[in-house]
């Protein structure tokens, strides 16, 4: 819990926009509350019709005119859940832009030993993965929290005023479903969170590697980095198997009592209606606000599973985030005379030949000699400043032209 409050503090310059988002659903949550009264009331007149206790023409332009509200309803719903649709994406988009941007200030920041430690795509992998998760656990979490609420606490009172057992049974039906569905929450957390460290390591492999591919074939290591990455994706089917099989056998816990929650509920309804208690539109009425609540009950537990996504997903992301950076780019900035411009700048706004518009690729030339034990040097070209060019030579031998494990470059002479 403590992280996903963490989340919200972190960006809470969103703030206008999530209040905007909840303010859109707690709007169509009032729109879809109409429509189960509207039907109810429009089933009693037909059937007071049928019955003959309403002439045929009162009772047609009364449905009409229900059926008018439901279509103003359905109307309404939809244009606000279109703008809070806009504001939803908006949000986002944003909050995309103050992860990464926050992400990468603090990597400038960070020494040099950092670096020398973490491979770049385990880097680049932490932040797609924690924007992805905290994203959609912001996004459910703001478009149906509030809106799960208010459905919930309206049907409890709507069904009390009819029949209080029905209340006492959605009372116990909420509670329950979620504590089922956290006690899965600290063992998926887990194998969660290893299920990552092999995605970010084979996906930091895979970015150095293709980075480096002309060092790698040089030393004749293609096979031996596929190895290695396909034994991380290997783990993390195993770990998914195990995981997965945990989640669903409580899945299927939690889905049969809440069959049998709904169940007694319905059994309730029928009989009261057959016994006289309740008019025919009466029984719709309930029929499709248990309907109702049954939605919020599984929307919980959709929220648990984002939530516990975006836990472990930012896990990493927040472990960066805590370093301590050597020197902060405000007091770099203040001792080397360079001015902050927090301006963004567009790639296109750069001017020709700068290093954001092409970034050149280092060059790897081989050279052989040798004929017992077969030699082989390399010169890597990489660009450096005012123009220079920097030139790191090395060479390796082995009889199966393969480096060791573990073996250096010597410089050729």
């Amino acid at each position: 819990m403590r992280t996903l409050l963490r989340i919200l503090r972190f960006t809470r310059e969103l703030a206008p926009y999530y209040l905007g988002i909840v303010v859109c659903s707690i709007l169509v949550a009032l729109t879809a509350l109409a429509s189960p009264f509207l039907i109810g009331r429009a089933t009693d007149v037909v059937v007071g019709a049928v019955a003959g206790q309403r002439t045929p023409s009162e009772a047609i332009t009364l449905v009409l005119w229900l059926a008018g509200g439901l279509f103003l309803a359905e109307v309404l719903s939809t244009a606000i859940s279109s703008f809070g649709g806009y504001l939803g994406d908006v949000a986002s988009a944003r909050m995309r832009a103050i992860l990464s941007v926050r992400y990468f200030e603090q990597l400038l920041g960070l020494p040099q030993r950092y670096f020398d430690e973490e491979l770049t795509g385990t880097i680049v992998n932490r932040l797609n993965r924690s924007i992805i998760e905290t994203t959609n656990f912001l996004k459910s979490f703001a478009n149906t929290f509030f809106t799960m609420l208010l459905t919930t606490f309206a049907v409890l009172i709507i069904t009390a005023f009819y029949a209080w057992p029905l209340a006492v049974l959605l009372g116990i039906m909420f509670p329950l479903y979620v504590w089922l569905t956290t006690l899965t929450s600290k063992h998926w957390q887990e194998v969660e969170g290893r299920k990552n460290e092999h995605i970010d390591q084979a996906s930091g492999r895979f970015s150095e590697v293709v980075a480096q591919i002309p060092v790698v074939k040089s030393f004749v290591q293609e096979f031996r980095e596929l190895r290695i990455f396909r034994g991380h994706f290997a783990d993390t089917v195993s770990l998914t198997k195990r995981q997965s099989t945990r989640w669903h056998l409580m899945d299927a816990i939690r889905r049969g009592v809440l069959a049998l929650v709904l169940f007694a509920m319905m059994a309730i309804i029928l009989v009261k209606t057959a016994a006289g208690e309740f008019s025919v539109g009466d029984m719709v009425l309930l029929i499709q606000l248990i309907a109702m609540a049954r939605q919020p009950v599984t929307m919980m537990s959709f929220i648990i599973d984002s939530g516990q996504h975006a836990v472990a997903g930012s896990k990493d992301y927040f472990s960066v985030m805590d370093l301590a950076p050597e020197r902060p780019l405000a007091e770099l900035a203040a001792r080397t005379g360079v001015e902050q411009d927090a301006t963004p700048v567009r790639s296109h706004e750069l001017p020709p030949g700068h290093p954001g518009r092409r970034v050149p690729k280092p060059r790897l030339r081989l050279r052989g000699g040798g004929r017992e034990r077969p030699t082989g040097c390399f010169a890597l070209h990489s660009p450096g400043r005012a123009g220079r060019v920097h030139r790191r030579i090395g060479c390796w031998q082995d009889d199966a032209r393969e480096p060791p494990a573990g073996a250096v470059p010597a410089v050729c002479r």
